[in-house]
């Protein structure tokens, strides 16, 4: 999952723990009891889409199995929480591995996921040329107003 900082309160970060200045103290991967259940069914759930796949678990040793599910959503937090996060993990986790003969599933078809990139990159070039006509008006009304101002003398 992505964060992206913004005035919204994340809720699932607040249940986890991450309004807790202490994490800045915190050990990375020094285990912390949350204190109330998370019920993971309200933020994961058929409208959202995600990888899964096994794999060795991250930390060192890397020898225990787990299972990732990884979410394709951005995730708004606020920057207090986002602090929060870095101090917990310094960077102590593996490299990334080969993929060698893991399957990954998905939730979305790669089909969907090329149209929907096409579209957004459709989009961002109709931004910037939009951009572009707004510049070049911008640089023929500043020149009419120098000529404006120079008849005005």
């Amino acid at each position: 999952m992505m964060f992206k900082i913004s005035n919204d309160y994340s809720i699932f970060l607040g249940k986890l723990g991450f309004d807790n200045e202490g994490l800045q103290s915190q050990k990375p991967f020094e285990h912390r009891t949350i204190k109330e259940p998370v019920n993971l069914s309200k933020y994961i759930d058929d409208q959202k889409d995600f990888f899964i796949y096994e794999g060795k678990f991250p930390t060192p040793p890397c020898e225990k199995n787990t299972t990732f599910l990884i979410l394709t959503d951005v995730m708004k937090v606020t920057s207090r929480q986002m602090n929060n996060f870095p101090v917990l993990i310094k960077n102590q986790n593996r490299n990334i591995q080969p993929k060698g003969d893991r399957t990954v599933f998905t939730t979305f078809r790669m089909k969907d996921v090329r149209k929907k990139l096409e579209s957004v990159e459709h989009k961002i070039d109709e931004e910037k040329k939009e951009e572009k006509k707004d510049e070049e008006y911008k640089e023929e009304a500043n020149e009419f107003n120098k000529a404006n101002d120079k008849n005005d003398k």
